[in-house]
């Protein structure tokens, strides 16, 4: 019963070990908050590598609204933030070059301000 355990367990080891590096990285995660007094209509979010380019676009986000979104990007390889503010004026900033997983980035009337959590 023992030689059965060790087997049990040694298997599980190993599958638990392949399936880990059969899988992404962990996301990088940004969370949005519109700190202006106005819907945002549109927040382009850009990423890239040398064989990958991504752009998410983040639709009609409310004043005072929070929204989280995943990207499939490397933390401290930076990414790039921009919108148009409801007075015409476009803000755009490169952030998360810090390492973190987790970025919050405030946008307000002055700018962009981004925030590593973790």
């Amino acid at each position: 019963h023992v030689r059965s355990l060790l087997v049990f367990l040694a298997g599980t080891t190993a599958s638990l070990y392949w399936s880990h590096l059969q899988y992404p990285m962990r996301p990088l995660y940004v969370d949005l908050y519109n700190g202006t007094s106005s819907t945002l209509d549109e927040v382009l979010i850009e990423h890239g590598k040398v064989d990958l380019q991504e752009s998410i676009q983040v639709l009609q986000l409310h004043s005072g609204e929070h929204r989280v979104i995943a990207l499939n990007h490397t933390p401290g390889m930076g990414f790039n933030i921009s919108t148009t503010l409801h007075n015409g004026q476009e803000i755009s900033i490169c952030a998360g070059k810090e390492g973190a997983h987790i970025v919050r980035a405030t946008i307000t009337s002055r700018g962009i301000l981004p925030t590593p959590v973790r």
